[in-house]
């Protein structure tokens, strides 16, 4: 124990009082007033109560903070989990759009694949009728002459002067 003389505490008392100003911290335990008056007892014990009171404060303050803290460390995690998982959908939302696009170039490669297998089939089919058709007029055209030329008649002369003309 620290035994503080009645005279030299006096200071103290009057800043209490004047200020509201008491000595704080863990001395208040070991400090004893020599010859002390009630005025000194009531001071010790304000004293003491303010230190526990702001002990209390700072300790509520703290825990407080650490929550607070605590709290911001669980949000910046979940936030950059957050961040992982939505570069993860970035990049596969752009396979599926680079997929998306591949088979879209290979759908158009295959429509004018088949747009141009179909124009080549309907060119050979024109080209074959009229073919055809070129084939049946010289096979019958020259028939036709043979006939009017040997059976000469009439009838059939009007026939080849209509093809003639």
């Amino acid at each position: 124990m620290i035994k503080i003389p009645h005279e030299h505490f006096k200071p103290f008392v009057q800043l209490a009082k004047t200020k509201k100003l008491y000595i704080q911290g863990n001395i208040l335990k070991v400090l004893q007033i020599e010859n002390g008056d009630a005025e000194d007892t009531t001071y010790l014990e304000e004293a003491k109560k303010e230190f526990k009171n702001r002990s209390e404060i700072t300790y509520k303050q703290q825990k407080e903070t650490l929550t607070a803290i605590d709290e911001a460390t669980k949000k910046s995690e979940l936030n950059e989990q957050l961040i992982v998982n939505l570069k993860d959908k970035e990049q596969e939302l752009e396979r599926a759009l680079a997929s998306a696009e591949n088979v879209r170039d290979k759908t158009i490669a295959e429509l004018d694949a088949m747009q141009k297998r179909s124009q080549t089939e309907l060119r050979s089919k024109v080209i074959k009728y009229a073919l055809i058709f070129i084939g049946y007029i010289l096979f019958i055209t020259p028939i036709v002459y043979i006939s009017v030329i040997f059976l000469g008649t009439d009838n059939q002369s009007t026939i080849m002067g209509n093809l003639l003309s």
